[in-house]
């Protein structure tokens, strides 16, 4: 028999911004007679908003902590040349807030950290919205439907047979006649009047 695969365990670091996220929707979701109200989209839309604000946590975070105070700023490293020295290719966001220093320091000697926040971005498992609570009782509200469309037909056969029990003892009539469920009278002729009198009988 083959072993079986034990499943993966993950580690803080790889689970960092799905714990964050975490962290931060339980808050959201014990705000007193909120969560509760909200529909599954909107529920989902909580759940995407605290996903992004932990992603830009941990990036701004691994930032600070690798800087180690120097100036540093996200970049996308697009090409690599591979004659001679190597020729590095960054493509830095225009809005960086080290813009200015970057333009500065062409020509000068920097110094290169290889930090990938995307390391960072796991989950121990994916949270989910809450389904709507229509969806949720659909199936009950239709058995209940059934039931009391069972229970009003039970009634109105009841009722018709004692009527007709009525008739036939008026008669003199000792057998009772037999009440389908789907059964129908021609007016003037329903067992709950007297066909003769037209006396309504209950």
């Amino acid at each position: 028999m083959a072993a079986r695969k034990r499943a993966k365990k993950l580690d803080a670091k790889e689970t960092l911004t799905g714990d964050l996220r975490d962290g931060i929707l339980e808050r959201v979701r014990n705000v007193p007679d909120a969560w509760h109200k909200l529909k599954e989209v909107d529920q989902q839309r909580q759940i995407d908003l605290c996903t992004q604000a932990a992603e830009r946590f941990v990036r701004d975070a691994v930032q600070l902590i690798e800087a180690r105070g120097a100036a540093a700023t996200p970049a996308k490293l697009t090409r690599v040349g591979v004659k001679g020295d190597l020729q590095l290719v960054l493509a830095v966001p225009s809005s960086s807030e080290i813009r200015h220093e970057i333009v500065d320091a062409v020509e000068s000697t920097v110094i290169v950290v290889i930090a990938n926040p995307d390391e960072f971005f796991g989950e121990r498992e994916e949270t989910k919205a809450d389904p709507d609570q229509r969806d949720l009782d659909l199936g009950k509200e239709k058995k209940s439907t059934r039931k009391k469309v069972a229970a009003k037909k039970a009634t109105k056969k009841k009722t018709v047979r004692k009527a007709a029990k009525k008739i036939a003892v008026k008669k003199g009539d000792t057998k009772i006649p037999k009440v389908d469920d789907d059964v129908e009278f021609p007016p003037g002729d329903s067992p709950a009047h007297d066909p003769e009198t037209g006396e309504v009988l209950s």
